[in-house]
């Protein structure tokens, strides 16, 4: 019979109920005639009466058979049963449901069945079945007989599962009383037989146990006895009450009491009483079942202790949080939501969201609350500004898929002071990496000036800068909020804004900061001894706080707010030293450029002396780099310590801020750099150590370091193979240097969506590395002047960071390692920057290398012959000159499209044709198509020469008939081979 599984409906048959009480294995003699009767009747070898039983198929009856257990799975008959009709399998090898059915000991392979499902009760629970080792049929009447033959069956079955019956009832009736006492005895719960007046007429051991009474105490008692107090003297009426026709209030319900122990503790119980009722319906007595809970009101107790604790976790917590039903009714809310949501004690059902909240708002929440149910997952809600907060709020689920979502969790966070970090964080990134494109249109200081009344919430602030005046420390305001209230107070403030008007009193609030270095700090201005008095309609101010900008031990300048909304405190001066820090870096830099301004105005009225003064900038330079470093000390210093800070650490979002500050510190740092290297080499003090470097390596390593920023940008980068074999002689760190500062500027100078391609060529002595961008192209009239210093071509008026010494140093650093560098570049287009740099142990070739590069075979130098190769590409046209330098007596032809070699071909006609297949308009194939089909060209040899190297290119340009097919990189062994092949030997006749 066959191994594999029953189908699934036969499984779940075998595990269900038997609808048919299952004979003992010993045969009925009934069914054993009537299986002896259909084995002669079909003249088959065995006749089986197949029943399940407990998840086995067993044979009840059968002749030609002597096992009684069938295999207990994927047999013929499990599949008939399943099927729930007569199944017929001719020959079980010829059927690929049953290929291997399994061999049973003491007959051969089964290869027919025949079998009947049986349904005594209506639910197929066997089979009436034929089993033969040889193939058979079975015709209609033989079929119709076996089906008559299994309802014989069922009805004997039906009459042999009465008598089974039967005897099981009589052997149960006997076991009744056996289990009743062991019941009574063994028992895990307490249990009472009690007559109709109470008195206890029997008592299990474990109710003794449970209130510590020896049997003879109880047996006769009143069943009050073990009740408490006033439980004892309602007891007698609960019986009587339902004996007397009452609705039961305990009887055949139960209840949770207090028992008395023999000792007088009280012990906790269940008790459940049931009426017994005698043949005439009437109550005979009652039995009352007793379950100890003391556990459970133990673990109820610490259940309580628990939720206490929790609840009082939970109202320690700053954050609100709370739980809703998924019907909106509070189930619990800590201290802080209720004091959020206005609400006290949760008593009654609090009013709805819509009333303690905006409608808008309360729609959003619950709006995401029926989602989080619905969905079964959490959920973030920005919920804005409420009540003078930003808030935001995570939804839980309260519950989960499995059993169900009851309602929704929400725990509230307060992101007023992340929200505030952000954006002191938001203003000093914008502030150093768009100080270029905020001083070039003069809008730094009030940037600046507006962020500071922004983070603190001041109506009125100002920024200046110390300058000195006739010797002593004056005030430059860079910005201030309008505080004019008549026309003279406007003019006054339009004289400060421009600059021709200082402050200079080192005794008022503001000398104190800017002459002084002093913090003043006050919330009642009114009454501070600093104050002067203010002139009749000057706008009122409350409190203030002036702060001196520090360079070093110097105070370069001050920053000031009047009338914040919050208090002016030590720990808002705290939070405000990083923005100190890059006011004090960005005066420098606005002292640096100012410098650099006069120091280039200077140079233009000095032409004559350009090589003093070319010394002198450089030494400025380096000296204003030197200077510069101290101020982003701080910022970078103050980044890290934001990053890394233990007591208050950075959530993500500001993190990635900070980091992005660090970075552009660090982009500042490398400008100063520049500028330092710019210094170093027109002082002539830039040292190289020039060895081999293998560019592959040297190209791979710079894309690596530019990719994010390329990511960032929006801009894809490439770069083809490049041979490990190209090695320059060069600096490894200063050509890294040249590279990425080229990468980086066709990165910054490109457009989103745009490629930046590094690609490498040569010659015999040098090798070009061109950095190609699809960038906004250079005007041919700005080209020349592309890499002079400190010139950005009007890019300095955008938005794009630079100093314009970039390009100036890579061309100084190229020209050190006896290099060249020059750019090609169309407007709208984009630009190539073109590298050249000699190779490593560059010279000429020895003869030796010359004749190791012959042709083998014995071949001789090839006879005068000329070639004509057709290649757009420049660099591949000069190699192949270089290979035809090598090969005596064979001239060869270059021309850069197809119509340029179809004219040449008109004139005169070469020994062999080399062509590129990718040309500019008429393509390799359509030339080669126009040359077969002109009878003077089409017996001419032609050589695909061409970078498309797949399989399917090369079918292609076999099936189009070219004579060879070369692919690039070439393998130049292999092109002097095919030349051989395709060229005229000397002393040979030309073809």
């Amino acid at each position: 019979m066959e191994s594999s599984p029953p189908p699934d409906n036969a499984s779940a048959r075998l595990a269900a109920p038997e609808a048919l009480a299952v004979p003992e294995p010993s045969a009925d003699p009934a069914l054993e005639r009537l299986a002896t009767l259909a084995r002669d009747l079909f003249e088959v070898p065995t006749a089986l009466v197949t029943l399940l039983e407990r998840r086995r198929l067993r044979c009840i009856a059968g002749q030609g058979w002597t096992r009684r257990d069938l295999p207990p799975e994927g047999t013929f008959c499990s599949h008939a049963i399943a099927g729930g009709d007569t199944l017929v399998v001719e020959d079980a090898l010829a059927d690929p449901r049953f290929v291997g059915a399994l061999r049973v000991d003491g007959i051969p392979d089964i290869r027919f069945y025949a079998g009947v499902p049986l349904r005594p009760d209506g639910e197929a629970v066997g089979t009436l079945c034929l089993l033969d080792s040889r193939p058979r049929s079975l015709s209609p009447r033989e079929r119709q007989l076996l089906e008559q033959l299994a309802a014989q069956a069922e009805v004997l079955l039906t009459q042999h599962a009465l008598r089974q019956r039967q005897r099981r009832q009589q052997e149960e009736l006997e076991l009744s009383t056996q289990r009743m006492a062991a019941v009574l005895e063994e028992s895990a719960a307490g249990i009472i037989r009690i007559d109709r007046r109470g008195t206890m007429r029997d008592i299990n051991p474990f109710a003794l146990r449970l209130l510590g009474y020896p049997r003879h105490e109880l047996v006769g008692e009143n069943i009050k006895a073990l009740m408490h107090d006033g439980e004892a003297s309602r007891h007698d009426g609960y019986l009587s009450r339902y004996l007397a026709g009452e609705a039961p209030r305990i009887i055949g319900q139960g209840r949770e009491v207090v028992a008395r122990h023999r000792d007088g503790r009280r012990v906790p119980v269940h008790l459940a009483v049931s009426a017994i009722r005698g043949g005439d319906g009437e109550v005979d007595e009652f039995i009352g079942i007793l379950t100890d809970l003391s556990e459970i009101h133990e673990a109820r107790r610490a259940a309580q202790r628990e939720r206490r604790l929790l609840g009082a976790i939970i109202d320690g917590s700053r954050e609100p949080i709370y739980a809703r039903s998924s019907g909106g009714r509070y189930l619990a809310a800590n201290r802080a939501c209720r004091e959020l949501l206005g609400l006290g004690a949760l008593e009654g059902e609090p009013p709805p969201l819509s009333v303690l909240l905006s409608h808008a708002l309360a729609a959003q929440i619950e709006s995401a609350e029926r989602e989080v149910v619905s969905l079964g997952s959490p959920r973030q809600l920005v919920l804005g500004e409420v009540k003078g907060r930003h808030l935001e709020l995570s939804l839980s689920p309260l519950g989960n898929r499995e059993e169900g979502v009851r309602g929704v969790v929400g725990v509230v966070h307060d992101t007023t002071e992340a929200r505030r970090q952000s954006n002191l964080l938001r203003v000093l990134h914008q502030g150093i990496t768009d100080y270029q494109a905020l001083m070039s249109g003069h809008r730094l200081w009030e940037f600046l000036m507006e962020a500071l009344r922004e983070l603190t919430d001041s109506d009125y602030a100002l920024i200046g800068e110390v300058v000195e005046a006739e010797g002593a420390p004056a005030l430059k305001l860079h910005a201030i909020t309008d505080l004019s209230w008549s026309e003279e107070s406007r003019r006054l403030m339009e004289r400060l804004r421009s600059g021709d008007m200082m402050l200079t009193n080192p005794d008022s609030l503001l000398g104190r900061v800017f002459a002084h270095g002093e913090v003043i700090m006050t919330e009642d201005l009114a009454s501070h001894p600093g104050r002067g008095g203010f002139p009749p309609g000057h706008p009122s101010l409350r409190n203030y706080l002036g702060v001196p900008i520090h360079d070093g031990q110097s105070v370069i300048g001050m920053f000031a707010i009047a009338n914040g909304r919050r208090r002016y405190d030590q720990a808002l001066l705290e939070w405000l030293k990083p923005f100190t820090s890059t006011c004090a870096l960005l005066i420098n830099l606005h002292r640096g450029l100012a410098e650099r301004e006069r120091a280039t105005e200077a140079l233009a009225q000095a032409r004559d002396q350009a090589e003093r003064a070319s010394r002198a900038k450089s030494e400025f330079l380096s000296s204003m780099s030197h200077e510069l470093r101290t101020p982003l000390n701080a910022v970078l210093g103050y980044a890290q310590l934001l990053a890394n800070s233990r007591q208050q650490p950075l959530n993500e979002r500001q993190a990635r801020q900070v980091a992005q500050i660090e970075r552009s510190g660090q982009h500042l740092l490398a400008l100063i750099n520049d500028v330092l290297d710019l210094a170093r080499i027109e002082a002539g003090k830039l040292s190289l150590s020039l060895e081999r470097v293998r560019l592959d390596e040297l190209v791979g390593d710079a894309l690596m370091s530019v990719q994010t920023s390329a990511a960032d940008a929006g801009v894809t980068l490439s770069a083809p193979e490049i041979s490990a074999l190209t090695e320059v002689r060069a600096d490894y760190t200063r050509l890294k240097q040249v590279l990425l500062n080229l990468l980086s500027n066709a990165i910054k100078y490109n457009r989103r969506g745009g490629r930046v391609e590094v690609s490498v060529s040569g010659e015999s002595a040098r090798v070009w590395v061109s950095v190609r961008d699809t960038g906004l192209g250079i005007a041919q009239e700005h080209q020349s002047a592309l890499f002079e210093p400190f010139q950005r071509l009007g890019a300095e008026h955008g938005a794009i960071e630079g100093t314009g010494i970039g390009l100036s140093i890579t061309r100084q650093l190229v020209e050190a390692m006896s290099g060249e560098i020059w750019v090609e570049s169309r407007l709208g287009e984009g630009s190539v920057f073109h590298v050249a740099l000699p190779l490593a142990d560059a010279g000429p070739a020895p003869e030796a290398a010359a004749s190791e590069a012959a042709p083998s075979g014995g071949q001789g130098p090839m006879a005068s012959c000329r070639v004509l190769y057709v290649e757009d590409n420049p660099a591949n046209r000069q190699l192949m000159h270089e290979v035809f330098a090598e090969l005596e007596g064979a001239e060869l032809i270059t021309v850069g499209c197809a119509e340029e070699a179809l004219e040449r071909l008109g004139r005169e006609l070469p020994d062999l044709l080399l062509l590129d297949i990718h040309l500019p308009g008429m393509d390799g194939h359509a030339l080669l198509a126009r040359l077969r089909r002109e009878p003077q060209w089409s017996s001419l040899p032609v050589l695909a020469v061409t970078a498309s190297a797949m399989p399917s290119d090369i079918r292609r340009g076999r099936l189009a008939g070219f004579d060879g097919y070369l692919t690039k990189p070439l393998d130049l062994e292999r092109l002097r081979r095919v030349l051989n092949e395709h060229l005229p030997i000397e002393g040979e006749p030309h073809a």
